[in-house]
């Protein structure tokens, strides 16, 4: 749809109710993975906009909606890979930059979360603000150094799971941490 009617593409994706993430315990063997919702996003903010909207910074403004309503940690990595690729200005990326810093500050999340978003969490960027997110909230019990990284051998499976929400293609990944 996007490359045929951009404007309806983005009314469409508009519609998609955002992600409601219920807090998770330790005892949860899997965590949200939210990439395919951002992915789309992403694709709607850099693809969705005529250039006199881009103009208008309307593109800018509809990133920042999603932003300004993020809520677990499972959607800081996919926001910053959003970030990253995001069409707009050096000037603009950095303002983009504070808020994700500012919202990863002062995240208060379940211990769950917290473990599972730590591998993710390597954007330069947000270096401070994932110092001060990091002292603020603490890892499950059973996590002795936190979870593992595919690369370290932690478990990369991803499978599809059917939610209360089809339509933003949540993904449930399994935790290395079990």
């Amino acid at each position: 749809m996007l490359p045929l009617d951009p404007a309806n593409a983005r009314k469409l994706f508009g519609e998609i109710a955002r992600p409601a993430l219920a807090p998770l315990t330790c005892d949860d063997a899997l965590v949200y993975d939210l990439s395919d919702f951002y992915l789309t996003l992403g694709a709607v903010v850099n693809g969705g906009f005529s250039q006199k909207e881009r103009s208008k910074n309307d593109h800018l403004n509809f990133l920042s909606d999603y932003l300004g309503q993020a809520a677990s940690p499972q959607e800081v990595a996919p926001l910053a890979q959003l970030i990253q690729s995001a069409g707009v200005t050096k000037q603009r990326r950095e303002g983009l930059w504070v808020s994700l810093g500012g919202f990863l500050e002062y995240m208060q999340t379940d211990n769950r979360s917290f473990s599972a978003s730590l591998p993710s969490l390597h954007f330069p960027e947000l270096e401070n603000s994932l110092e001060k997110y990091r002292q603020r909230n603490h890892a499950c019990e059973t996590d002795s150094s936190g979870p593992a990284s595919p690369s370290q051998g932690g478990a990369a499976a991803v499978k599809k799971a059917s939610t209360s929400n089809p339509e933003a293609a949540l993904l449930l990944r399994r935790d290395p941490a079990e």
